[in-house]
C-alpha cells in the first residue's frame, strides 16, 4: 500500500460519492449507501498502510485509486 495523507484519501472518497456524516475528535465518518468508512485525520501524519488497506476494503475500491 502507498503512504498517503488524509486529504488525498478524503478527495478520493468524495469523488466516489461518499459524504461526510460526522465523527469524533480526529476521525471523520463517510457514508455511501450501506458503506461506512472511518478516516483518521491526524495533522501532519501519514495514514499507515494497514489502516489504508482497511479504508480501501470498506470503501469497496481498488488500491490504485488511492495511489
Amino acid at each position: 500500500m502507498p503512504v498517503v495523507k488524509h486529504p488525498k484519501v478524503e478527495r478520493v472518497l468524495r469523488s466516489n460519492g461518499f459524504e461526510w456524516v460526522g465523527g469524533r475528535g480526529a476521525h471523520r465518518v463517510y457514508r455511501k449507501d450501506q458503506r461506512r468508512v472511518v478516516l483518521p485525520c491526524h495533522a501532519g501524519r501519514d495514514i499507515p498502510p494497514g489502516t489504508l488497506g482497511a479504508i480501501v476494503k470498506a470503501a469497496g475500491k481498488s488500491r490504485d485509486e488511492f495511489a
